[in-house]
């Protein structure tokens, strides 16, 4: 809860006139877990739509700069070729 919300209800608490709204202590609210299923189709639509997106990587050294476009689902080769670039 945002404590200027709670610092409003007290000042109208305090000038009358204003209803004070009842604040329940969360122990007494019975809540259930359940599991909620998510869809896997979209799941994997947005893994797939991420894999097939390009990673930018720029590297500034000496007063030069590097830019290559590295396929996302090959960052992990991406991280070899850093390393050689910058020894």
């Amino acid at each position: 809860m945002n404590p200027n919300v709670l610092r409003r209800w007290i000042k109208e608490a305090q000038g009358g006139g204003a209803a004070v709204p009842v604040l329940l202590n969360p122990m007494s609210v019975d809540v259930q877990s359940a599991f909620v299923p998510l869809p896997l189709a979209t799941v994997a639509a947005r893994a797939s739509s991420a894999a097939a997106a390009d990673v930018r990587i720029e590297i500034q050294r000496n007063g030069a700069t590097v830019s290559v476009m590295w396929p996302a689902g090959r960052l992990e080769d991406s991280v070899a070729w850093v390393r050689e670039i910058l020894r």
